[in-house]
């Protein structure tokens, strides 16, 4: 058999399901697949999953960056029709595959085209009623690639037939190809049907998807009209029918014509379309997304005003750089050593100490000095220099303090996740083989065991709290961070998470995350004593709320994605320009979701294409940045409301004041106590040198 990866150039194989029989597997003749990971076996009959021929997943997502190909390999030594239909043995291996990991289950694989990475490959040895065979499996698996191997001798020829384009290539593995496997799937037509799952709540048929695009009452300018354009503008250039993708459920086998649901994971008609936010371990694992162009990792980010302003003892250092601090100390030292040498060689003059006299006048504080001393011409000129220089020196200090006391203080920002979440740490993914990860599980799984215990006792008077009160933007339901929840809500969504625990407890800990209780109850406009339900509230009321509690410049952090967060800064900073917020591109973010365009299509398909031609001329990015910032101008009217009230006196400071006095204060004390300090040391100093001299004379 040949090497299948060479039959594939335009392909990088990373994952391989490979359903044959142990037979076939461990034949010479297959050697060449280059296979690196089996799946399962069958014998026909049977298909056994073996536990320990586990699945890797990566999670670093490197394996993003290249094209998937997964390959169903099936082999008959004999007619399919004398061993078991065919159709049932493809539908209980992929049906076994898809339930391994909780995915869609595929039914009817047969009457579904297969994706555009997926290859269902037959081998069959030479067997009797071939155009039989070929007929079979024309009419029940239309898009199927059939390898033929024939045994002569120490000759061995491989026949590679495509039954879909009813067209047949020979070659012979030593000898130059003449036929490509890859060119062959290419040459599959696309279909001309795809299906939009688009994403709102209303409910239309399969013909009904543009009704409402575009007409009146629509806003042009939101995501998902613009999603409604990119899609129907990418189709009618291909000349492709457009259907919608209808929310309503259904169960049991669908058709063609029927609808489904893809939130209960039924089958649903393909080609599909659908815009997707999928955690990064689950990319690669699961079949129901086979082609996704990848428009970014979203990364999480926080954005706060919050600030610590303190005066000490070093802010009256800032006036003067260390070299000019440096300079002054070593010409204190320098003249106070001559200047008492000087003294005693030649005035024998004991009772004279330099290091106060040149520290006095820095102060302007002359003590008095030797009549004998005060005489030399020496002494005189070098104490006039440095009574001059000391008094530049003091008056340039006193300016440049002034000036730096009247100014707004520097301030401390905190920009990472550690000081925020006061774990010292930033929240990372974590996975293994049996926990999937999730966002900030490290940092607060506590959070379920306490929301849980309280949840069950209707108890919230031990909350536990957090440094920081952490703000979400609200979602597209509207859900966003209410530092108190009553009972009823909080068990609602306990037990709609607890049916995912065991499979993503990322999504848990997300919603916990987006959960965090504070000290400080925070509430809504229209959220008074649980009688209006956080999710019935519109954006602008709970942006407002976001925004009031923001610009208190409190402990409260607004926590999103980095484009929604940019706006958020954007429109803040304009309507705020005495607040100075913390700076989002120098921050760290947490790892977020993978954002993409979701396909399920035939190979080569050039809707998926034009898709892929559109994204890489970065146009994604622009449109995000644009919606982003139109969104926050619908915050004007509410942003007035907020400032008026700023303005009546509530509390809130839209500037950063300078030093207060009693800042000032407690630094004078300081210093004084300094120097108090320093001066006793001196005068202990003096009087041991004294004592030194008086027993040295004596003796």
């Amino acid at each position: 058999m040949p090497d299948i990866l060479s039959l594939l150039p335009d392909c990088t194989p990373h994952y391989f399901v490979v359903k044959t029989s142990q037979k076939f597997f461990i034949a010479p003749s297959v050697h060449g697949l280059n296979i690196p990971t089996t799946l399962s076996f069958s014998d026909g009959t049977l298909l056994e999953v073996k536990p320990e021929q586990s699945y890797r997943v990566f999670h670093d997502g490197t394996h993003l960056r290249k094209k998937l190909c997964w390959f169903l390999i099936f082999y008959f030594d004999r007619l399919p029709s004398t061993l078991i239909a065919l159709e049932d043995l493809v539908k209980t291996s992929v049906l076994k595959y898809f339930n391994r990991f909780h995915m869609n289950a595929l039914d009817e694989l047969e009457k579904s085209r297969n994706p555009e990475n997926i290859f269902t490959i037959l081998v069959i040895p030479a067997v009797e009623e071939r155009e039989k065979l070929f007929t079979f499996l024309k009419t029940h698996i239309p898009d199927l690639a059939v390898v033929l191997t024939f045994n002569s001798g120490k000759s061995r020829t491989i026949e590679i037939c495509w039954p879909a384009i009813s067209e047949t290539c020979r070659f012979n593995p030593s000898a130059p190809k003449n036929c490509n496997l890859a060119a062959a799937l290419k040459n599959i037509p696309p279909p001309k049907e795809w299906y939009y799952d688009r994403k709102d709540d209303d409910e239309y048929s399969e013909k009904e998807v543009f009704l409402k695009f575009g007409s009146k009452g629509r806003n042009p300018f939101e995501m998902l009209e613009i999603h409604d354009y990119i899609v129907y503008t990418i189709t009618r250039k291909v000349n492709a029918s457009l259907y919608n993708y209808t929310p309503k459920g259904a169960s049991g086998t669908l058709r063609r014509e029927q609808v489904c649901n893809a939130s209960t994971r039924e089958i649903c008609p393909i080609p599909r379309i659908r815009f997707d936010k999928s955690y990064l371990f689950y990319i690669g694992r699961t079949l129901a997304s086979p082609a996704i162009i990848s428009t970014g990792f979203s990364t999480y980010h926080f954005l706060t005003c919050f600030s610590e302003k303190r005066v000490s003892f070093w802010f009256y250092l800032v006036p003067f750089k260390n070299l000019v601090r440096i300079g002054i100390m070593v010409a204190f030292v320098l003249i106070s050593i001559l200047t008492g040498i000087y003294a005693r060689i030649l005035f024998a003059t004991e009772r004279f100490n330099p290091c106060f006299f040149f520290l006095g006048s820095i102060l302007s504080q002359y003590p008095p000095v030797p009549s004998a001393l005060a005489k030399s011409n020496p002494f005189r000129v070098n104490t006039g220099v440095w009574a001059v220089c000391s008094t530049i020196l003091v008056q340039c200090y006193i300016g440049l303090a002034i000036s730096n006391l009247n100014s707004p203080l520097p301030t401390n920002i905190p920009n990472d996740f550690a000081t925020i979440s006061c774990s010292g740490k930033t929240p990372v993914y974590e996975g293994n083989a049996s926990l999937d990860g999730g966002l900030l599980w490290m940092r607060y799984n506590f959070l379920w065991n306490s929301h849980l215990a309280q949840a069950q006792n209707n108890d919230f008077s031990t909350l536990q709290t957090n440094y920081f009160s952490l703000l979400s933007p609200p979602t597209m339901k509207n859900v966003v961070i209410p530092k108190f929840i009553y009972y009823y809500e909080l068990l609602h969504i306990f037990r709609s998470s607890l049916s995912i625990m065991s499979q993503s407890p990322g999504s848990l800990t997300e919603i916990l995350y987006h959960m965090m209780d504070t000290k400080k109850r925070f509430y809504p406009s229209l959220y008074e004593n649980g009688a209006v339900r956080y999710n019935d509230l519109l954006d602008t009321n709970v942006s407002s709320a976001i925004e009031e509690e923001i610009v208190t410049c409190g402990k409260s952090a607004l926590i999103g994605e980095r484009t929604e967060l940019l706006a958020y800064l954007q429109y803040y900073a304009k309507h705020y320009p005495g607040l100075k917020f913390n700076p989002i591109s120098k921050q760290t973010p947490l790892p977020g979701i993978l954002i993409g365009w979701c396909f399920e299509a035939t190979r080569g398909s050039p809707v998926v294409k034009s898709f892929v031609a559109l994204f890489e001329s970065g146009i994604y990015e622009k449109l995000n940045e644009f919606l982003g910032i139109n969104e926050m101008k619908q915050q004007l009217k509410n942003t007035k409301t907020i400032k008026q009230g700023l303005r009546r006196g509530s509390g809130i400071r839209l500037r950063i004041g300078g030093v207060r006095l009693v800042e000032n204060i407690q630094t004078v004390f300081i210093i004084w106590a300094g120097l108090i300090a320093m001066g006793g040391i001196i005068f202990l100093g003096e009087i041991l040198i004294t004592n030194h001299r008086r027993s040295v004379t004596i003796s």
